[in-house]
């Protein structure tokens, strides 16, 4: 082998292992860790609520548990809620759009990766009697050195004040 093809050859081994140590993975079946997620949100700078929430659409889930699938193009999540229903996300990891549509709501949103963190940005809207109502999100999540999920959602409605929800979650074994 040359030094040129090892050369070659060094660089596409590195730049593989920087982006498998950049990509997370999520899949397992995840809990919500109340006392992590309650002391998370009481630190200077936490989040404003730590009411557990299904992933960017505002509905409590049944369970406290989210089954995450994850793929090298996209990311399931799936929780049940009351009634025997699963609401299921699906999103695509290439920055491409994903729509997802539970019920009476409707997201629309792009993920991409940020330094080993999953970051989805979007929209959701709610229809209503009356009228859809909109809001904004973006949601951050990553995993903590101790095997800990932290999953942080800002959402803006209308012209209100952005509300920060932050959750931690441990895996099931």
């Amino acid at each position: 082998m040359t030094s040129r093809s090892l050369s070659r050859f060094a660089f596409v081994l590195l730049s593989a292992t920087a982006l498998a140590q950049s990509t997370p993975q999520f899949s397992g079946v995840w809990t919500i860790d109340r006392a992590n997620t309650a002391a998370r949100s009481q630190r200077p700078g936490g989040a404003s609520s730590n009411t557990p929430v299904a992933p960017a659409n505002g509905n409590r889930a049944q369970s406290n548990d989210w089954t995450i699938t994850q793929t090298a193009t996209s990311l399931t999540i799936a929780h049940p809620l009351a009634g025997n229903t699963t609401q299921t996300f699906v999103y695509k990891l290439d920055g491409s759009p994903s729509v997802n549509v539970n019920g009476n709501a409707t997201l629309e949103t792009k993920s991409h990766w940020d330094a080993g963190r999953l970051v989805t940005e979007g929209t959701r809207t709610v229809r209503t009697l009356g009228a859809n109502l909109k809001s904004s999100f973006k949601e951050t999540r990553r995993l903590d050195p101790d095997g800990t999920m932290i999953v942080e959602t800002t959402t803006q409605t209308g012209s209100g004040v952005p509300s920060t929800t932050i959750q931690a979650f441990s895996k099931k074994k």
